[in-house]
């Protein structure tokens, strides 16, 4: 039943991002986006930290994460250069690259 509280919470958190992520989109939405996945960051580190041992963690589920994190700073700068027409079709490819492998 714990795996219930920690999807809960990820879910949870998962829709602040999104909610953050959206209302700075009217500002500079790169500066904003750093700030906001480096206390994300920080946060899963404490918590990774406070739970070593405890819980079982996948070492390609945390690679996953940090570069779903960095290629959301590469979509995000290339919105602020008025780029993003020629990096979306790179985004849209990931799905074919993740099924070919």
């Amino acid at each position: 039943m714990k795996w219930l509280i920690y999807g809960i919470l990820a879910s949870v958190l998962f829709g602040l991002w999104g909610l953050f992520d959206k209302l700075t989109s009217f500002q500079n939405p790169f500066a904003s986006n750093f700030i906001i996945f480096l206390s994300a960051t920080i946060l899963s580190l404490v918590m990774l930290l406070a739970t070593v041992g405890k819980i079982k963690y996948s070492r390609n589920g945390m690679l996953a994460g940090l570069f779903a994190g960095i290629a959301n700073f590469f979509v995000l700068y290339a919105l602020v250069q008025n780029q993003l027409i020629l990096v979306l079709p790179f985004v849209s490819m990931a799905s074919v690259v993740f099924f070919l492998i």
